[in-house]
This record gives C-alpha cells, structure tokens and sequence, in this order.
C-alpha cells in the first residue's frame, strides 16, 4: 500500500510554463505494467504541453486544487473529486489555475 503524501517527488521545470513534481505510484507498489503516477502542479501552471497518447488510454483525479482540463472538445473546470479521462488518441492538458493557493 501507498499513502500519496509519504511519495519521493522528482521535481521539474521548463521555462515558465510548465512545473511539476512525480511520484510513481504503480513502480512503488511493484505493478510494473500500470503507469500510475502522482502529479504534483504549482498554481497557474501545466505540467505538460497538450500531447496525446496513442496507444493508452490516461485518467486524472484531482486530489486539491482547481485548474481547466482542456481537450480537442473544448475546456472542462478541474476541481478536488473531478476524475477526467483521455481515451487513446484524444488529445489534452491539465492545468492549475492561478488563484487556488500553493498547488
């Protein structure tokens, strides 16, 4: 078992656009094949550039926070409890608003 608060983070940044800091669930607790991962995003930035995945399918769960989930449908409001998904192929992008504090 994993408690997301007690996850090493690896922290990155590139320009001033994009933050965030990692933590493998799915490698911590031994499942090599599920790619889960906590995400951790600074307010009013995105962890990543819109991008998609071809052959997997992708989940969010929002733990705190708000942001905006954007997809090639248009953009959705992101708040602790919202659990989006991207199917394979779908293009989107998570990100945090300005306004919601630390992360």
């Amino acid at each position: 078992m994993v408690n997301v608060a007690d996850l090493p983070l690896d922290h990155s940044s590139k320009g001033s656009r994009f933050a965030c800091a990692t933590g493998e669930i799915g490698q911590t607790l031994g499942l090599d094949v599920l790619g889960a991962m906590l995400h951790v995003v600074p307010a009013g930035k995105t962890a990543f550039p819109m991008h998609r995945h071809h052959v997997s399918d992708e989940m969010f769960f929002v733990l705190e926070g708000a942001g905006e989930y954007r997809t090639d449908k248009g953009t959705f409001p992101m708040v602790p409890g919202a659990n989006p998904g991207a199917p394979a192929g779908g293009i989107a992008q998570v990100k945090t608003s300005p306004s919601t504090g630390s992360r």
